[in-house]
């Protein structure tokens, strides 16, 4: 059973997706990925293995927040497929990223 830590982690970082989503110019993506919602709670779970996954997944909201900021949608785009593969990996879904 997870430990309320990692539950509250978890649902912090879907809360950062769900907003995301939420803002999304695409109205018909948040609709697409309500699907994915439960295997997303669940993955984040599977990916808060340690300290360095939280903090390397912080960084990573942080990265994608400040390009949103700046409105530079390309690099919002670029480091939120670097996070979501960061974490393909985290869980061994995918090889170790190219980059």
């Amino acid at each position: 059973m997870p430990s309320m830590s990692t539950r509250v982690l978890s649902a912090a970082d879907v809360r950062f997706h769900d907003l995301l989503l939420q803002y999304s110019p695409n109205p018909l993506f948040p609709r697409l990925m309500s699907g994915f919602r439960k295997y997303m709670t669940l993955s984040r779970r599977m990916s808060f293995a340690g300290p360095e996954a939280v903090v390397e997944t912080v960084r990573a909201h942080e990265a994608v927040i400040a390009a949103i900021e700046r409105g530079d949608r390309e690099l919002a785009q670029r480091e939120m497929l670097k996070h979501l593969t960061v974490t393909g990996e985290q869980m061994g879904l995918n090889g170790p990223s190219q980059s």
